[in-house]
């Protein structure tokens, strides 16, 4: 099964409000409402940002071309508050199906001498169905590396071609998913445009990681993102994000092939791992029991017939 085929299930079988299918492939970027969080989940950023900004600042957790946190999990209390109100909008407004967090990064950009990777016009070539949110920690203008997304004439995001629909249709992205020139000839001649997000802290946006994007090099000052991707399921978790099934940093951003792999999956696959250390823990006590035995007998038996 493909990607779009499990999201058709995963929307049939959801029970509350749902989006026009057509609408979730024809606008695939969508600015949150800048008034959308809450004073409490606004709070919990607010100590987030505080936390991250000191961490960054210490000039620790570089990697590459940005700063990573890649252990996110002291930080999961704010994150998931986030999520308990975000992804149920997303689910009603975006999706129209359940959804769970496959993903959370923490970064920090950094100054470059060379535009290259995601400063470039790209794609990520992992399925249409798979969505990213951007938190800004921090105001973001012109000068400190705006998240930039191409638009089209409507002024809606555009979906460059992915490669990656599914198992048995599983082909990387031509020249990595680089789209500079094809970008160039689309806003020359197809009247498209390349659309800063510029806002506030706590500013944020949901787009398809197919989308045409880039993000900007940093001229001044510092911006510091909260990026959450999210996958449909069929069935809604009990917590939309766990060690069981959503990683960071050092983990493959590429999405499994087969779409059926869920939380439900991983947290099987994590439940089984437990149990089999449970039961190695076992044997080898009784290993351990075992030799103590022989070693005493041993004993017992070299005094007897000395």
């Amino acid at each position: 099964m493909d990607y779009k085929n499990y999201f058709l299930n995963c929307r049939e079988s959801y029970k509350n409000k749902k989006p026009y299918l057509s609408s979730f492939y024809e606008n695939p970027v969508r600015v949150i409402p800048h008034n959308f969080f809450t004073k409490e989940t606004k709070d919990y950023l607010l100590d987030l940002s505080k936390n991250i900004k000191r961490e960054f600042d210490t000039g620790k957790h570089k990697l590459g071309n940005i700063s990573g946190i890649k252990n996110f999990w002291p930080y999961a209390l704010p994150i998931n508050k986030t999520c308990e109100q975000l992804i149920p909008y997303l689910e009603e407004t975006f999706y129209g199906c359940n959804l769970f967090v496959d993903k959370v990064y923490i970064y920090r950009t950094q100054k470059i001498e060379i535009k290259k990777d995601s400063y470039l016009w790209h794609h990520d070539n992992n399925p249409n169905e798979i969505i990213k949110i951007i938190i800004y920690l921090n105001e973001v203008n012109q000068f400190n590396s705006p998240f930039e997304y191409l638009a089209d004439e409507n002024n809606r995001g555009m979906l460059a071609k992915c490669t990656r629909l599914g198992p048995n249709n599983w082909e990387p992205a031509p020249n990595d998913g680089r789209l500079e020139d094809e970008v160039k000839n689309l806003i020359k001649y197809k009247n498209c445009s390349g659309k800063k997000l510029i806002g506030k802290q706590f500013t944020a946006c949901a787009f398809s990681n197919n989308s045409i994007h880039r993000v900007n090099p940093i001229i001044k000052g510092y911006r510091d993102v909260l990026n959450i991707r999210v996958k449909p399921t069929i069935s809604k978790p009990s917590i939309y994000l766990s060690k069981k099934w959503t990683s960071s940093f050092g983990v493959s951003g590429a999405v499994d092939p087969d779409p059926e792999k869920d939380w439900q999956y991983y947290n099987k696959k994590s439940n089984l791992r437990l149990l089999k250390e449970i039961y190695l823990n076992i044997l080898l006590k009784k290993l351990k029991n075992k030799i103590k035995i022989i070693k005493g007998n041993i004993f017992k038996y070299f005094f007897k017939n000395i």
